[in-house]
């Protein structure tokens, strides 16, 4: 096999990972949704079909995880969508940014990436989330 410009290796051409790892670490700097004490912080992956959630973390604006997270057959073309939200025991939840990764940004790595509005809204976000990719 030929080593890909993605850290992995892939089909000539082609550009599959056959697997993406996801660690979602922790993020910083969240803001402050509920009128009384702090966020109660999740993240969702979302990529193809495929959802996942992490924990909720209590009354924090700073939450770490640490959880690790797998997709399979994957395509440069995909993207990887992670939002925060945070949980309200009333109401919905409210969203407190997302990150999109796609092509080149899936390949090994570990970084902070700076959370943001959704495409089309006003969304009041801020922070960071801390990631680390694996691509096999």
């Amino acid at each position: 096999p030929q080593a890909s410009m993605y850290g992995g290796y892939g089909h000539q051409g082609g550009g599959a990972i056959h697997r993406l790892e996801v660690n979602v670490q922790e993020a910083r700097g969240l803001p402050k949704k509920d009128l009384f004490g702090k966020s109660d912080p999740y993240a969702v992956l979302e990529l193809k079909h495929h959802r996942y959630t992490t924990r909720c973390v209590k009354n924090t604006l700073n939450p770490v995880w640490y959880e690790q997270f797998a997709f399979s057959n994957l395509t440069h073309s995909d993207r990887l969508v992670i939002s925060l939200w945070d949980r309200d025991r009333l109401g919905k939840d409210d969203f407190l940014g997302q990150v999109i990764l796609t092509g080149q940004q899936l390949q090994n790595s570990e970084s902070w990436y700076s959370l943001r509005a959704r495409v089309g809204t006003m969304d009041s976000v801020g922070g960071e989330i801390k990631l680390k990719l694996i691509v096999r």
